[in-house]
């Protein structure tokens, strides 16, 4: 079954499939539950398919991350560098 409503990519997954991986992925996180570094294992696994899987949207999002740091870096800088004038004044 294919689903309706959603983004293209969803379309293109049979919602059965993605079930599986959901009921999977919660059981072998029950699996790891009492194990932390086994834990930290999944996640990282985990983390690192759904990168995988959305590379345009992870793109999009480490691309933001770097332009917002950088430009309250150069907003801090211009703010300093405008109350220093002030102050000469």
């Amino acid at each position: 079954m294919i689903r309706k409503h959603g983004n293209k990519a969803d379309e293109l997954v049979p919602s059965g499939r993605k079930q599986s991986v959901i009921q999977s992925t919660h059981q072998s996180y029950l699996n790891t539950r009492t194990h932390t570094s086994k834990n930290f294992k999944q996640i990282f696994l985990l983390s690192f398919d759904a990168l995988n899987d959305r590379k345009a949207r992870s793109a999009l999002t480490i691309l933001m991350v770097i332009v917002g740091s950088a430009l309250m870096v150069a907003l801090n800088g211009m703010s300093a560098g405008q109350a220093t004038f002030l102050n000469k004044q």
